[in-house]
């Protein structure tokens, strides 16, 4: 028996979100986009696939949303050399 008797277990909040890398340079970017997603409240994972042009992002849904998470990635965009913009 769990130590939580009488509750239910605690709800998994967590989700993953796939976000295209389009308009950013490929070469080097990792880092930036891990550093911007990574300190984002509610981020648990940062997985950047530079030759897939994808970033993974596994988030806690209750502390942080999809566009919060678009936006901090087109914003790596704004302050780097990488024309064109993210979708």
């Amino acid at each position: 028996m769990s130590g939580h008797e009488g509750s239910p277990p605690p709800a998994d909040t967590s989700r993953v979100l796939l976000l295209p890398l389009r308009g950013l340079a490929s070469e080097g970017i990792e880092p930036a986009v891990q550093r911007a997603l990574g300190e984002t409240p509610g981020v648990l994972a940062v997985e950047v696939h530079a030759t897939e042009m994808l970033v993974r992002v596994t988030y806690d849904a209750t502390r942080t949303a999809p566009a919060t998470l678009r936006r901090r990635l087109r914003a790596v965009r704004g302050s780097g050399p990488g024309p064109g913009g993210v979708a």
